[in-house]
């Protein structure tokens, strides 16, 4: 019996130390429900110690820092690592240490794009065009432009050599060209052209109406001041007032920056009312006021505006706008309407964190952030100057604008393969061009929407208002509904890309399972690009479906225009041999010169 009694209280003992052992962490378990930050802690540790293979911690944490900012559905709220910092800082601030020339790859090899103004690829004579074959005699064959970036940086004055291959009068030269490294202030301020002589940009436009143009790329430390300067080397000499008689201001294809720069801009031409306004979670609406002073405050401005204008650029463009100190041509801007901070991390030297914290509101109230659910967003044409481009104007609009930013050092060609593809024998810097002719912008250079404000800003000054829109241009409420019918259609090409995308998987996994994609795409021809005539209007008709012998299965209301679209994809193709529903609703028998529906063209792009 005392034997018995000394084993139970043995194994009793025993399991009250287990327990005791196991309480504390019974305990802190206990107590750290949902705690987040110590399960990522844990998790972290777990995979770092027992993962089947050895992990890159530090990419383990990156990856999970990159998991927490695009959890919040935010593409402008981004983690930068150390590592890109630099890139990170250049980019926001236009500085950076180097030779100072936009370069890309041609053959394989890298090639000058253009060399920057006041820098040691301008000085030294690269051009256009120009071959780089070794630096510092190390090839550049098949290496990305990041890799000979890479090479061709370095601490400022120090020397780098290039060897460098030209075509010049028809026979290819190579010679060996040394710079010295220097520090690159990328200029924001540019104008329609750069004057090689004088080595700087030409801002007058139109000298005899004293007329000047400023395009400004982004918004960037100096960029108000370099706008400034810009206007006044513009004015006409002996002017009464240092400034010229009118100003187009680009901000086409500007991302945007800073957001104190922006304010500054404004408030070269703005001595009253408010710019801009910003409110964020829990914070009260704040508002940024002009301030009497404004140097500019009287000259006309046409504010140039696309789709890819944004941010900063939008704060420009909508404060002008709603105060009605310049007008507005081109599209709706793109609509990125946050204020973002970027916060060095100080737990990871080097690293930083791009975070929104704020929203831009132009000064009539309007948000001008554009997300899923918005029905308007950004800045908007003023009325009867909106102006869009089909795919082909945009791009020959991209195709003057580089020929036009081309910077040629003295003794390179002129046309230096950058001639306005149709008219191979005008090029842009030659006797014919006509900067002054807002038909010769439009035909010749293809730049329709800088032609509609050149040909407004001269009315303007012929006169004492701004000219009225044309007699067949849009009501305010027509432009809006143009403008929200031009989205609807992008997103439709969108979505229909999508689904046609979706469509070809399909076919890749039926090849995959069949072994054979030939079958597989025999099995399942091409679809076709039309259905039934476009005349024909099926909303609020009924679709009928049948089963192999003929039976219906199915009938269904058609509620929308879409349903030809859909089928277009699924597995459908038309039954021509079958006798139509409906003699009423039948299109007219294909004649010779005009193929049967099936073979016309697809309706949208």
């Amino acid at each position: 019996m005392a034997t018995r009694q000394v084993a139970l209280i043995s194994a009793f003992a025993l399991l009250l130390g287990v327990f005791l052992a196991r309480l504390p962490v019974t305990i802190a378990a206990m107590s750290a429900a949902d705690d987040w930050p110590a399960a990522m802690t844990e998790v972290r540790r777990l995979i770092a110690d027992r993962y089947v293979e050895p992990v890159d911690e530090d990419k383990l944490i990156q990856d999970g820092i990159h998991g927490m900012t695009e959890s919040l559905n935010d593409p402008y709220t981004e983690f930068v690592p150390p590592a890109d910092r630099e890139a990170f800082e250049k980019d926001l601030t236009g500085q950076f240490v180097g030779i100072g020339a936009t370069i890309n790859t041609r053959d394989q090899w890298l090639s000058i794009v253009y060399p920057l103004e006041d820098s040691p690829a301008l000085r030294a004579g690269l051009r256009p065009g120009d071959l780089v074959k070794t630096i510092d005699g190390q090839t550049t064959f098949e290496k990305s432009p990041d890799d000979c970036i890479a090479r061709i940086k370095g601490p400022a004055g120090t020397p780098v050599t290039l060897q460098i291959e030209r075509q010049e009068n028809g026979e290819t030269r190579t010679i060996e060209v040394t710079l010295k490294r220097a520090e690159i202030n990328s200029r924001s301020a540019k104008g329609y052209r750069f004057d090689i002589e004088r080595a700087r940009w030409d801002h007058v436009i139109d000298p005899e109406r004293a007329i000047a143009y400023v395009r400004l790329t982004q918004f960037t430390p100096g960029t108000a001041q370099q706008l400034k300067a810009a206007i006044r080397a513009a004015a006409p000499k002996n002017a009464p007032t240092s400034q010229p008689r009118g100003l187009i201001l680009d901000l086409r294809d500007n991302p945007g920056g800073l957001l104190d720069e922006a304010i500054d801009v404004v408030s070269l031409f703005l001595d009253q009312g408010i710019i801009v306004s910003t409110k964020g979670r829990g914070a009260r609406q704040e508002f940024t006021r002009a301030k009497a002073g404004a140097p500019f405050r009287d000259l006309p401005i046409v504010v140039l505006v696309n789709d890819s204008s944004a941010s900063a650029s939008e704060v420009v463009a909508g404060a002008l706008a709603d105060n009605n100190r310049a007008l507005i041509v081109g599209t709706r801007s793109f609509g990125k309407g946050i204020v973002q901070r970027v916060e060095p991390l100080r737990t990871l030297p080097g690293a930083q964190l791009k975070l929104t914290e704020q929203r831009y509101y132009l000064p009539s109230g309007r948000l001008l952030h554009r997300s899923d659910d918005s029905k308007v967003w950004g800045v908007d044409p003023s009325p009867g100057f909106y102006a869009p481009l089909t795919d082909e104007q945009r791009l020959a609009t991209l195709k003057a604008r580089r020929a036009m930013e081309t910077i040629r050092p003295a003794g390179a060609p002129a046309e230096g393969g950058y001639t306005f593809e149709t008219q191979p024998s005008a090029p842009i810097y030659g006797p014919n061009a006509r900067w002054t002719d807002p038909h010769w912008l439009r035909e010749e250079l293809g730049e329709r929407q800088l032609a509609l404000a050149l040909d407004a800003l001269q009315q303007r000054l012929r006169g004492t208002d701004w000219p009225a829109p044309a007699a067949d241009a849009p009501t305010p409420s027509q432009q809006a509904s143009v403008m929200a019918s031009t989205e609807i259609m992008r997103l439709e090409r969108a979505r229909e890309r999508f689904l046609r995308e979706a469509s070809r998987f399909e076919r890749r996994i039926i090849a995959l399972q069949d072994g054979d994609l030939a079958a597989a795409n025999a099995k399942r021809p091409t679809p076709p690009s039309d259905l039934w005539p476009d005349s024909i209007n099926v909303t609020g008709g009924k679709l009928t479906v049948t089963d192999k012998e003929g039976h219906a299965v199915a009938t269904l209301d058609i509620t929308g225009p879409d349903l030809e679209r859909w089928l277009l994809d699924a597995d459908v193709k038309p039954d021509f041999a079958a006798p139509p529903a409906s003699p009423a609703r039948t299109a007219a028998p294909p004649t010779t010169d005009k193929p049967p529906p099936h073979q016309d063209a697809p309706k949208r792009p």
